[in-house]
């Protein structure tokens, strides 16, 4: 298998993401009946939003560069070089099409989102949260058929299979939980735990976590807690975690079924933090691990300083399921994943 440089690896996963988007697809939405009409392109987090975390030119940093982690032959391969690095975050344009995903049609994408895109949040109205939770769910499905859209065109030459039916089951099980809610506005079937840092905008992150647990957190569990089996596998569970900037502040939401309240504590440990430092931190470490769409201040990146920026990037590069030991986590103070600033704000003042 050959090895090839990031920028050319970038360029050819770029054509196959352009290829896909580009691509006729149906919206996602699903409120009663499904939706027949076309989709448009839309962001995941509002470039309005992202404007807030821009610097002049109207850049940020991003770990956005393949829409998934591992998504092609050639990142596959490379992990297996000893080029640096492996993966890095770069600077993108907030109207970049990566950005964006193929997920509603222009009605829904009007009319259902509109209060989560420029306006200031209600962050004790459960709408709210709820259509904020499932725009990110959306994301993460069309992320999911491009997965599978590009293990279609290279399976043959490679084998690598990506797809997971367990997975898109989950998913879409996921997504019907959250179209009831929003079609009857009854929201007591899910929890949207609200995490808000009085901080300047510096990030924004959109991603799902849908997974068993490691064997530490296994070994680590109360013995009354039941899990729930589908024959001999762990049904996965699925942890929608969307962090949205704001005019003033930082605001993160975290939604998961309530049966699943405590094995989300267990997997998203900034639910337990009570430091405001610590719960930042834990909640960087979870999005570098488990999420992809992570989109960080140029001028905050810039601060982090290499060393910081190395870890931050080996890590997100380690966390990958291709990579070996990626189940693990490893012992080290996380605070050095904060991706908020803390230190680096207590440095400056």
């Amino acid at each position: 298998m050959v090895l090839v440089g990031y920028d050319r690896r970038h360029r050819e996963s770029r054509d196959w993401y352009r290829k896909f988007f580009d691509s006729p697809a149906q919206c996602m939405v699903e409120l009663g009946a499904r939706c027949t009409e076309p989709t448009i392109k839309g962001h995941v987090i509002s470039a309005s939003r992202l404007r807030l975390i821009a610097d002049k030119r109207n850049r940020v940093m991003t770990s956005i560069l393949d829409l998934q982690k591992r998504a092609d032959q050639e990142h596959i391969s490379r992990i297996r070089s000893t080029e640096e690095p492996a993966f890095k975050f770069d600077s993108r344009n907030v109207g970049n099409y990566s950005f964006t995903r193929r997920m509603a049609c222009q009605r829904h994408d009007n009319d259902l989102f509109h209060t989560i895109e420029d306006q200031e949040i209600d962050w004790y109205n459960p709408r709210s949260l709820v259509l904020i939770s499932y725009r990110s769910l959306l994301a993460q499905i069309f992320t999911e058929r491009y997965k599978k859209f590009v293990e279609d065109s290279i399976h043959f030459t490679t084998g690598i299979v990506m797809s997971n039916p367990t997975r898109d089951r989950e998913l879409h099980k996921a997504k019907r939980d959250l179209e009831r809610m929003i079609s009857n506005e009854e929201y007591d079937a899910w929890e949207f735990k609200v995490l808000q840092f009085e901080v300047r905008p510096v990030i924004a992150a959109s991603g799902v976590i849908l997974r068993g647990f490691t064997w530490d957190e296994y070994k680590s569990l109360e013995v009354d807690i039941v899990l729930p089996f589908d024959g001999s596998s762990m049904i996965p569970v699925p942890i929608i975690i969307t962090v949205y900037p704001g005019s003033n502040k930082q605001s993160a939401i975290i939604a998961y079924p309530k049966w699943a309240v405590r094995i989300a504590h267990k997997i998203v440990d900034a639910l337990n933090q009570k430091d405001v430092f610590m719960r930042a931190s834990m909640l960087s470490r979870s999005l570098i691990e488990e999420t992809e769409a992570i989109i960080v201040s140029s001028d905050l990146w810039d601060a982090f300083g290499a060393d910081k920026q190395r870890a931050i990037q080996n890590y997100f590069d380690m966390s990958t399921p291709w990579f070996p030991g990626a189940d693990t986590r490893p012992d080290v103070d996380p605070r050095i994943f904060d991706l908020f600033g803390f230190h680096e704000r207590k440095q400056s003042s």
